[in-house]
């Protein structure tokens, strides 16, 4: 008991999660932006911002940003979808409003009494495009790093500056913001920011690539830390891969558009399928939180990584590409993004840049539905799938075998790949996935032969890290209870259930114990 006990006061600093909750993409309410979208030579900006929403059970909800300056409502049969519209016109985030609290926020509500519902956002228009999926305000946490790539400057004809980005969007009311800027892997001066509403947003703009960029909600004098919602990318971005180089009279550009996953719910193994439309494969970013993370490619030791550091550790917009199916580990939680490179250097002319943010082979899921979109002239739509091999078998689409062969991955023992396109093209509807066992997935679609594309993560698990031997439970049996946040600086109380009195108040120099009677123990921790 000592021994066990020792352990439990050794990890309450880390974030802590409770089985009751549904831990994944699907969820009953959202938060997100319009970014800044650099749009392709036009005074008049045409892009629109659509909100996917679909779910297996038939649900219903509302779309709403503050001040009542839109509303929507949808209503899903099962497996079914809907597209809410956005208007360009009060909901995107210019670059002039950067560096300021802006009320531009977007909430998705699924009505009382209906079952979650899974919500991705695209922006399009122009010829430029890019999706992700959202995440529910019950899976945020209160510390992100931003991820974008090797931003390209310049203006389009109208002078709009191309920048690297972010957005930060508070959920709960007097939300502090400490923003620690990267720019091209140089760590710059912490500021605090001050979101007093709920639905306040932040975006954070530099001509440099901001990959690293710590955006941590942090206590104040009256309250603890809040959960934040926080997107990077990039406003608009142009870069290739070996043997192309990026210039030209025909180099493609793209925003990058990801919802971005919390520190605490990282992963240290990564499964990296190659894009169906890429033979020249695909650029990536490997990127650590912590230091001396030591970082593995199919076995071999790449890198030692710093916080905020990432593999390939140069900034240029000439990367270095994964051309087969691979596994990336590392010895400390780790993010990993997968990039796509223009379309002259995609080895089939299909494609345009763009960025979806993997998750770790810990962060599987049975089944999810998806939606495959049409929109700006998509026409090569595909999903990358990772499971067992033992269970890819049972793999399904809409309850249908995939028509593509699983193929064994020989760096990635005991699993199998997925590389499925949809023929004929489909036209905004959502598809089923689902398997026997938790498997990886990501979705996307390319303009064959021209400068258009999305990607974004097919469903996924948002399980924050499990530290520790006790787990959480019901009717008060031995094991754990907590709050799936813990605030930076901020006293955290938890509860463990023994089924026996303490004989001793066991590390009581780490904190206060506060309740030792036979069935329950309270203890308040000071970090």
């Amino acid at each position: 008991m000592r021994k066990h006990l020792l352990l439990l006061i050794a990890i309450v600093s880390f974030t802590l999660s409770s089985s009751a909750q549904n831990f994944s993409n699907q969820g009953k309410e959202f938060y997100l932006c319009y970014p800044n979208h650099v749009a392709n030579g036009t005074a008049t900006p045409s892009s629109v911002l659509s909100i996917w929403i679909t779910s297996d059970q038939a649900s219903s909800g509302t779309v709403t940003m503050p001040g009542g300056v839109f509303s929507a409502t949808f209503n899903i049969i099962a497996n079914g979808i809907q597209e809410i519209n956005v208007p360009y016109s009060v909901a995107h985030i210019t670059g002039a409003q950067s560096n300021q609290v802006i009320q531009k926020s977007i909430k998705i509500s699924v009505n009382a009494g209906q079952p979650p519902v899974v919500a991705y956002a695209q922006q399009y228009g122009t010829a430029r495009s890019a999706s992700t999926l959202l995440l529910p305000t019950n899976v945020l946490s209160t510390k992100y790093r931003a991820i974008s790539f090797t931003q390209s400057t310049g203006s389009d004809n109208f002078g709009q500056v191309a920048r690297s980005q972010l957005q930060v969007i508070a959920t709960e009311q007097n939300t502090q913001v400490q923003i620690t800027p990267f720019q091209n892997g140089v760590v710059g001066v912490p500021f605090t920011i001050n979101l007093p509403n709920i639905g306040d947003i932040y975006q954070y703009q530099t001509v440099q690539d901001l990959t690293g960029t710590v955006v941590e909600s942090i206590a104040t004098g009256t309250s603890g830390c809040k959960r934040i919602a926080v997107f990077s990318g990039s406003s608009n971005i142009t870069f290739g891969s070996t043997p192309c180089a990026v210039g030209g009279s025909n180099g493609s550009s793209d925003p990058l558009f990801q919802q971005l996953y919390p520190v605490s719910t990282w992963g240290q193994n990564f499964g990296f399928v190659p894009m169906g439309d890429y033979s020249n494969g695909n650029p990536y970013r490997v990127m650590a939180d912590e230091d001396n993370t030591v970082v593995s490619i199919n076995g071999a030791v790449v890198a030692t990584l710093n916080a905020g550091q990432i593999y390939p550790a140069a900034f240029t917009n000439v990367p270095i590409t994964i051309t087969q199916p691979s596994n990336i580990t590392a010895t400390k939680p780790i993010t990993v993004a997968q990039y796509c490179q223009r379309s002259q250097c995609s080895g089939t002319n299909n494609g345009d840049p763009d960025m979806v943010i993997l998750n770790p082979i810990e962060q599987n899921i049975k089944d999810i539905t998806i939606f495959v979109s049409n929109k700006e002239n998509i026409n090569r739509q595909w999903i990358n799938v990772l499971i067992p091999t033992s269970k890819a078998s049972t793999f399904r689409i809409n309850g249908i075998l995939p028509t593509a062969p699983f193929v064994a991955a020989p760096n990635i023992p005991g699993y199998s790949t997925l590389s499925e396109r949809f023929s004929p093209v489909i036209a905004n509807q959502a598809r089923l996935l689902t398997a026997d066992t938790g498997f990886n997935a990501i979705c996307y679609g390319f303009q064959q032969g021209q400068f258009e594309s999305y990607a974004y993560s097919a469903g996924t698990s948002v399980k924050p890290r499990q530290q520790g031997v006790f787990t959480p439970n019901v009717n008060q049996q031995p094991g754990f209870s907590g709050s799936s946040v813990v605030c930076k600086n901020s006293p955290f109380r938890f509860k463990i259930f023994l089924p026996n009195k303490l004989l001793s108040n066991v590390g009581a120099t780490s904190g206060q114990l506060v309740d030792n009677r036979f069935d329950t123990m309270r203890w308040n921790i000071t970090p």
